[in-house]
């Protein structure tokens, strides 16, 4: 069957017109459910929002209740110790550290007491800290000119740990034999 040059190009364009007319439909499908999949989306986000403003509405009823009570429940209320736990890990930065505690630190190591660890546990890993150990090398290449030596650096943060200050630290340096020699 031998198909005449005017029949091939009839059948190709009908081919063509097919192919194209079927494109055009995915096209018109794929853009319809992209709006489908757009409106679903929108409606989901309002009722997202919905549910936030419920919740934060039932948040405040409840921050109502709670602070409307006769009887104040301080179990609720940790600012109290919170501040008292600032002073004592203020107090084991000056010592340990010769600085002030900054917001991190304070953090971190009131919330590591609420959890029932102890102040010679702060003051322990405050001693045994990087920091520690980088100013009593401070200490060492001040009054001794030279870097601190593994022993020296685990005697001084063990005094540190035991409750020595960093200024105890220092004037024990500078009272050694080592530096009065250097000295004369």
């Amino acid at each position: 069957m031998r198909l005449t040059l005017v029949t091939r190009v009839a059948l190709a364009i009908m081919i063509s017109l097919t192919y194209f007319s079927l494109a055009e439909s995915v096209n018109a499908q794929d853009i319809l459910k992209k709006e489908k999949n757009y409106v679903s989306l929108h409606d989901q986000k309002s009722n997202n929002s919905e549910l936030r403003n419920k919740q934060r509405y039932d948040y405040d009823r409840y921050d109502r209740d709670r602070y409307n009570r006769d009887r104040y429940d301080r179990d609720w209320d940790d600012r109290g110790r919170r501040s008292q736990y600032y002073d004592e890990i203020n107090r084991l930065y000056r010592q340990v550290l010769g600085r002030n505690a900054d917001n991190e630190g304070l953090r971190t190591w009131s919330r590591e007491l609420q959890r029932g660890r102890s102040l010679s546990y702060v003051r322990r890993e405050l001693a045994y800290s990087r920091e520690a150990a980088d100013e009593i090398n401070n200490i060492y290449r001040r009054v001794l000119g030279r870097n601190v030596d593994r022993n020296g650096l685990r005697t001084w943060q063990s005094e540190l740990a035991r409750g020595r200050s960093l200024r105890d630290v220092q004037r024990s340096i500078e009272r050694s034999p080592e530096a009065r020699g250097r000295r004369y």
